[in-house]
C-alpha cells in the first residue's frame, strides 16, 4: 500500500508539470511549455581618458595650475582635471577625455612666485586662457583669442583671423608658439612676444587694481572687463611694440613693457567706482540684462542737408546701461551711424547715474558729404533685470549741436528720438 501510494503523487506530478487533469484544451492535448530568455543588462563601458600636454607662456611659465574649466569660473576647482606647468612651461593634465577637452576652455592660474623664463619671478597673480581642443599653446594671445570667443560669439576660425588681422601676422597664428627669448626668433614672433608681455602685465595690473576697489568681483566678471579694454586697445598696442622693437628686430625690454601699457589704453580705469561697478555688474554678466532696446536719432528741418556735425547727450531712464568699457567708451556695435550719416564718424562717451543726475550717453557725429532728414544714428541700449521698460519718450535729448561746414550752430534743423 505504501508503495502504491508514493506512484500515484508521482503520477500526480507529472501530470500537473504538463498542464493535465481537466480544464484540459478542446483537441485534448497539452498546451507546450514556455521557455524564457534571460535579459542580460549591457554594463556601460567608462569613457576613455588620456594625458593632455601642452606648452604654457608669457616667457615659458614654470609654477602654473592648468585645468580644463568645467564650470566657467576661471579657476581650477579640486573637481576639474589639473595639472602643472614646469621646465619650460610644459605642462601635462591626466585623465582628459575627448570629449571634455573638445567643449571646455583651458585656464591657467598663474601665482605670485611663478617663474617667468623671461621676467623671473611673477609678482601678481594673473589668469590666462585658452580655447576648447586647443591645449598645444596657451599664452596671452590665445587668451584674446578666447576672449572673443567667449565674450564675442565668435567662432574658433573667426577669433582666430580677427585676432591674427589685429596683431598684423602674416605666417604667425595667435595659437602658435612664439618662441620669447629664443635666439633666431623670426620678427613676426618677437613682436607677438612683445604683445604677450603687454597683454600679460595688464591683466595681471588690472585685476590688483580692481580687486582693491571693488572686492566681491568674481573671476570671471574681472578677466571679462580686463579682456574687453585690451581688445578694443590692442592695435595701438601693436603699433607700439613694432615701434619699440624696431619692427621684430630686438626684443621688446622690460621698461618697454610699461611704456606701452601705461601709452596705450589697454588698463581697466578704476578712479570711477560706481562706473566700474556697474561695468562689472551688466557688461559682465549676461543675468542682470533683461533685454536691448534699439533706439534712432532723427535730423529733421529745413537746414537739415546743411549738417555737418552733430553733437548731443542723451538723458537715460532708471534701469537704463550703455554696455561701454571703463573709460566710458561703447564698445563695438553699440554706437552706429545709419542712413546718410553711414560712413561718419561718431564716438561717445556713457555716464552712469549718480545720486542727483540720470545715465547719460553723448555723442559726436562728423560727417564729409552732410546729412539729410531721416534716421542718423543709433544705439543699442541695454535694460537690467530688475528694471521696468521704459518707451521711446523716457530717452530725453537734453543737448543738441548742430554744426555747418564751417563749424558754426544751424538754426531750422532739430533732432528727434524713436
Amino acid at each position: 500500500m505504501h508503495l502504491q501510494r508514493i506512484l500515484a503523487a508521482i503520477s500526480f506530478l507529472l501530470l500537473s508539470a504538463c498542464g493535465g487533469g481537466g480544464g484540459g484544451s478542446a483537441g485534448g492535448g497539452s498546451p507546450s511549455p514556455t521557455t524564457l530568455t534571460p535579459t542580460i543588462p549591457t554594463i556601460p563601458t567608462a569613457p576613455t581618458t588620456k594625458i593632455v600636454s601642452g606648452v604654457v607662456a608669457d616667457g615659458y611659465l614654470s609654477g602654473a595650475t592648468v585645468c580644463l574649466d568645467i564650470n566657467g569660473n576661471k579657476q581650477c576647482d579640486s573637481n576639474e582635471p589639473t595639472g602643472s606647468s614646469g621646465t619650460g612651461g610644459a605642462y601635462s593634465i591626466p585623465n582628459v577625455t575627448d570629449a571634455d577637452l573638445a567643449q571646455y576652455p583651458i585656464v591657467v592660474v598663474v601665482p605670485i612666485g611663478a617663474i617667468d623664463s623671461e621676467r623671473g619671478n611673477v609678482t601678481s597673480e594673473y589668469i590666462l586662457t585658452a580655447p576648447a581642443g586647443k591645449p598645444e599653446f596657451i599664452s596671452p594671445l590665445t587668451t584674446l583669442v578666447q576672449s572673443k570667443i567667449e565674450y564675442g560669439g565668435a567662432t574658433l576660425t573667426d577669433a582666430v583671423a580677427a585676432v591674427k588681422s589685429q596683431l598684423g601676422l602674416l605666417t604667425l597664428s595667435p595659437l602658435d608658439d612664439y618662441k620669447p627669448g629664443v635666439s633666431g626668433a623670426s620678427p613676426e614672433a618677437v613682436v607677438a612676444a612683445g604683445v604677450a608681455k603687454v597683454i600679460a602685465t595688464t591683466i595681471a595690473n588690472s585685476t590688483k587694481n580692481i580687486s582693491a576697489v571693488v572686492s566681491s568681483s568674481s573671476t570671471t566678471a574681472i578677466q571679462q572687463v580686463i579682456m574687453q579694454q585690451v581688445s578694443q586697445n590692442i592695435s595701438t598696442v601693436v603699433l607700439q611694440v613694432k615701434s619699440s622693437t624696431n619692427n621684430g628686430t630686438t626684443a621688446l625690454p622690460e621698461n618697454g613693457v610699461a611704456a606701452v601699457v601705461s601709452n596705450s589704453g589697454v588698463m581697466v580705469n578704476t578712479s570711477n567706482t560706481s562706473a566700474l561697478q556697474q561695468l562689472l555688474a551688466t557688461a559682465t554678466n549676461p543675468s542682470s540684462i533683461a533685454t536691448t532696446m534699439k533706439l534712432t536719432i532723427t535730423l529733421s528741418g529745413s537746414s537739415a542737408s546743411s549738417v555737418m556735425g552733430v553733437q548731443a547727450v542723451v538723458a537715460l531712464p532708471s534701469g537704463i546701461v550703455i554696455r561701454a568699457d571703463s573709460t566710458g567708451a561703447p564698445l563695438a556695435g553699440v554706437l552706429t551711424t545709419t542712413g546718410s550719416a553711414s560712413g561718419g564718424l561718431i564716438n561717445g562717451k556713457y555716464a552712469a547715474a549718480t545720486s542727483t543726475t540720470p545715465a547719460t550717453l553723448t555723442i559726436g557725429l562728423m560727417t564729409t558729404s552732410g546729412l539729410s532728414a531721416g534716421d542718423i544714428i543709433s544705439f543699442n541700449a541695454a535694460l537690467v533685470s530688475t528694471a521696468t521698460s521704459p518707451s521711446t519718450n523716457n530717452f530725453i535729448i537734453s543737448y543738441a549741436k548742430l554744426t555747418d561746414t564751417n563749424g558754426y550752430s544751424l538754426s531750422g534743423a532739430t533732432l528727434g528720438m524713436k
